[in-house]
């Protein structure tokens, strides 16, 4: 009932409608959104290689690089959410808005785990800069996977 939440809904009802009336919800997994995704991901990699004047790649470095593109546009997403929940838990720590709630909801799935995996430090809490490194593990990784 976010309303920023909604908006990013009705944004993405346009392509996600007719791929949803085709392609059926599997539990939790939403393959409509999931196919999109890799469509969209593919469709920019096609844009920007014809754009170059890039030779078009084989179907493997296409995977490859789509899913590792994929990977750093979540990525990305999730580093700017983790500084927005890191400045909010600051500045307002019990906000209601509606950014900030969607932002603690966002990083909540990730930090939750690490913060059971820490022991206790005295009130401090350490999984932000945790999720951080592993990004930038992540990122450094993927820094080896050509990104066109």
């Amino acid at each position: 009932y976010n309303p920023i939440s909604q908006g990013i809904v009705r944004l993405t009802d346009a392509i996600l409608l007719p791929l949803r009336k085709v392609l059926p919800k599997t539990g939790s997994l939403d393959l409509a959104a999931v196919i999109g995704v890799i469509v969209i991901a593919g469709a920019y990699v096609f844009v920007l290689r014809a754009l170059l004047g890039a030779p078009w790649p084989d179907p493997i470095t296409l995977i490859t690089v789509v899913g590792a593109n994929i990977v750093r546009a979540a990525l990305s997403i999730y580093w700017f959410c983790l500084i927005v929940a890191f400045v909010v838990s600051w500045v307002a720590p019990a906000s209601y808005h509606p950014g900030a709630v969607l932002v603690r909801q966002l990083s909540e799935p990730i930090l939750a785990p690490v913060r059971r995996l820490l022991p206790a430090m005295g009130g401090l809490d350490f999984s932000m800069i945790i999720v951080f490194i592993l990004i930038n593990v992540v990122r450094t990784a993927l820094d080896a996977v050509p990104s066109l």
